[in-house]
């Protein structure tokens, strides 16, 4: 008799431990388990990622110029080409957006909108020290290259910014 059936046949408390641990194939047939029902619950998680995009309310920083482009078109941005960036923090001052989120300009509004299509959407992120602004704030983007990828969006709150 092997060591680990000594243990099993003994039933002390190191045989509960010992059962866990598979010899040989079996070893191999459950890391081969594991592998699989990992791959499994990413594919599940990333489903549920991709619907909660729709879900989820985001916020975009903006001068009133840009907020009246998005209104008028009902597309982030207004349907610019190139990137955009958003987040899923509510700052609540021209001061607070501007340092997390790295801005270049101070905005005016804070706009909170849902997605209404599936646009490819980057991120999360920490956003970068620029401008003179240390950064640490969330960001996520898409980039837009033609205007059928344009981002549809649904106003939910527009928040002028305090200074």
């Amino acid at each position: 008799m092997n060591a680990l059936g000594r243990l099993l046949s003994v039933g002390s408390e190191w045989a509960g431990y010992a059962t866990l641990v598979p010899a040989g194939g079996a070893r191999k047939a459950a890391r081969a388990a594991a592998d699989e029902a990992s791959e499994q619950l990413g594919r599940q998680g990333a489903r549920q990622a991709a619907r909660g995009a729709a879900d989820q309310t985001f916020s975009r920083f903006m001068s009133k110029a840009e907020l009246q482009a998005v209104q008028e078109t009902g597309k982030l941005r207004g349907g610019r080409l190139g990137e955009t960036y958003f987040t899923v923090n509510r700052y609540r001052t021209v001061r607070s957006a501007m340092r997390y989120l790295s801005l270049p300009n101070p905005p005016e509004v804070r706009l909170d909108f849902k997605i209404l299509n599936q646009p490819r959407i980057y991120g999360p992120r920490v956003a970068k020290p620029k401008y003179g602004q240390p950064g640490g704030g969330t960001e996520l983007w898409v980039d837009v290259k033609d205007s059928d990828e344009a981002v549809l969006v649904r106003i939910i709150r527009i928040v002028e910014l305090e200074p």
